[in-house]
């Protein structure tokens, strides 16, 4: 047997869980306070030590069985053949049982506890790597949002500055009032994101409390230089996944499931046990005088028929280790998706960095030349708080590009489960035994997909067959109002269909109905079946509305709806040359404003009284001729 993770030292058991603790100055106190004082951790601890406590119970059944048991009795017989007596019947036994062979449930019992025990120190480590890097994470947060305060704070004084020194030019007669108006409301900006970054400072160390356990204190150190821990780029993803505890705690779960279908396999077997015992007994049956007997033999029991138990047992841990191999499965993904996007990210804000801090040293030269150029006149003072402003930005992002990629390094150092060992940290185990059936005997089960997907490079060269500038498209002429419709004066109104439009349209909609579009299909057949002449007939759709709303929006909707129902009628064979669509309105109302005074404090009542107004007419115009 040899120990598992021996190159990983503990001290966490060597200091009390109830110890008092003072404010951690360093990350590597937080980590360590954190994980020493959380449930979860210690909750896999306990775990772990009931499980290796568990498997030293199934292994006793290694060793003998002994057996003392003693009786005290007084008996009285009464029997036909003989009279009544009463006497005392005392007995005493020792047995001793060995079982030599029981199918090899014992060996693989013991053998699936002992994998079961390294799942639960896998998941230990898990945890405190967990535990640890969300502790690493609110003290770099405190730390990123402590440097956003006091950014904000120099930006709110440089605009205060500006503020108080064109207050005095105005009061001087030297200066607009339009510029320290300017300057009042990029001030009050500035005390808004001061005020929002004290606000997030408070979030992240009300966080930082409870993932620590103490508010974070006045003066934390910077963080440590992590760049030497971080394993190289090739084997970086095989790496991670061998050393994660989630993964291994699920190779471990699928050995414990191996395991466990052997033990449901020892019911095919006959089980043989050695038996010795010896006896002393006093007036046995009544019979004065001492009785010893000794007995030693072996016991060998078979079980011929149990009703289909065992096999159905085995049947459902094969299963069980299926789904174990699907645990094993899911790890993989998990933590090969975690260490990848951790490792990009670690690269990516690395190339980020240069460019931010070129845009930042950029600005700041910038942001000089002009407050010198604003000073003798040459700049505007929009031009110079503009670039203040941006100047914040600058350093705003720089800084918090800073700290992602702290954060990325310690993403990647816990999915490798480095995090510790990188902070000078040790966990709560000392590792345990390894089992029969190890890493050694089946790496197979360590296989995973390993396959890193192609970092992202800028194509810069492949820009200049870009257009250089993109031009917007000009503006398109709005499209011209439709011609009015125009009768010819020698055209003769011939017919005009009226239509109510609650059958046509839900109320405000333009959109035709189905009990609408089967209306005027039916009007479109008739229409063709009279045969006018295109060239000397004009149908004229007419929409029409009620005085309801606001007039431009219910000259819309007349609008709409007429031209919905044209629409419909060349749908249906009409040809459009014949057909005219104009929205009405409120113009041509059929009711009186007088109708509906009485009902004009309620709205539905009022909606149905104005219900003639609104209204489609279908007005048919033809020359004498036609």
């Amino acid at each position: 047997m040899k120990a598992m993770f021996g190159w990983l030292p503990l001290t966490v058991m060597a200091l009390s869980l109830q110890q008092a603790y003072a404010a951690p100055q360093t990350l590597k106190e937080a980590v360590e306070q954190a994980i020493l004082q959380n449930p979860e951790v210690r909750y896999r601890y306990h775990n772990l030590q009931a499980s290796t406590e568990e498997q030293d119970a199934a292994k006793g059944a290694y060793l003998p069985r002994v057996d003392l048991s003693a009786e005290a009795n007084r008996t009285r017989t009464d029997t036909p053949s003989a009279a009544s007596r009463s006497y005392q019947n005392p007995s005493a036994t020792i047995q001793l049982r060995q079982t030599l062979f029981d199918g090899f449930a014992t060996r693989n019992e013991a053998r699936r506890l002992g994998h079961v025990k390294q799942a639960r120190y896998y998941e230990l480590l898990a945890a405190s790597d967990e535990v640890g890097l969300e502790a690493a994470r609110a003290y770099v947060d405190v730390l990123r949002y402590r440097r956003m305060v006091e950014l904000a704070r120099q930006n709110y004084a440089v605009h205060q500055e500006i503020h108080a020194l064109l207050s005095q030019k105005v009061a001087a007669g030297v200066g607009r009032r339009v510029d320290l108006e300017q300057a009042a409301g990029r001030l009050a900006l500035a005390e808004s994101n001061w005020l929002t970054e004290e606000s997030n400072l408070h979030d992240v160390s009300t966080r930082y409390q409870r993932v620590i356990g103490e508010r974070p204190a006045a003066q934390l150190g910077e963080l440590p230089k992590l760049d030497a821990a971080l394993p190289a780029g090739d084997t970086l993803l095989q790496d991670s996944i061998r050393r994660n505890p989630t993964f291994l705690a699920a190779v471990s779960g699928i050995r414990a499931g191996r395991a466990d279908a052997d033990v449901r396999r020892a019911g095919y077997w006959p089980t043989l046990e050695f038996k010795a015992s010896q006896s002393l007994e006093r007036n046995r049956d009544g019979a004065k005088g001492e009785y010893r007997d000794g007995v030693v033999g072996l016991v060998l029991n078979y079980n011929l028929f149990r009703g289909g138990s065992d096999r159905a047992r085995v049947r459902q841990y094969s299963q069980q280790l299926n789904a174990a191999y699907d645990l094993r499965d899911k790890a993989c993904r998990d933590v090969r998706q975690t260490a990848l996007i951790a490792v990009n990210d670690v690269r990516r804000i690395r190339e980020q960095i240069k460019l931010l801090s070129q845009h930042e040293l950029s600005t700041a030269k910038a942001r000089d030349a002009y407050r010198q150029q604003f000073d003798i006149g040459q700049r505007s003072l929009l031009d110079l708080l503009d670039t203040e402003n941006e100047l914040f930005e600058a350093r705003r992002s720089l800084a918090s590009a800073e700290f992602d990629q702290e954060l990325a390094k310690l993403r990647t150092l816990a999915s490798g489960h480095r995090l510790l060992s990188a902070l000078e940290l040790q966990a709560m185990q000392n590792g345990v035994e390894e089992e029969d059936g190890g890493v050694a005997e089946d790496d197979g089960l360590l296989t995973c997909n390993t396959d890193l997907p192609p970092t992202p490079v800028l194509d810069k060269p492949a820009l200049p067959a870009l257009p250089p500038v993109l031009v917007p498209p000009k503006p398109q002429a709005p499209a011209a109002a439709p011609a009015p419709v125009v009768i010819p004066p020698a055209a003769k109104k011939l017919e005009t269909l009226t239509v109510s439009a609650a059958a046509c349209f839900d109320f405000g909609k333009s959109e035709l109905k189905k009990d609408g579009r089967k209306i005027f299909d039916e009007i479109a057949a008739k229409l063709i079946a009279r045969n006018y002449d295109p060239a000397k007939t004009l149908i004229v759709v007419e929409g029409h509305s009620d005085r309801i709303g606001k007039p431009a929006k219910v000259q819309q909707i007349s609008e709409a709806r007429a031209e919905n129902i044209r629409e419909r009628l060349i749908e249906r064979g009409l040809p459009a040359s014949m057909i005219s669509a104009k929205g009405m309105g409120m113009s041509e109302p059929v009711t009186k404003p007088q109708d509906c005074k009485p009902v004009a404090k309620n709205r539905n009542k009022l909606v149905e009284c104005y219900a003639p107004d609104r209204r489609v007419e279908v007005e048919i115009y033809a020359t004498v001729e036609n």
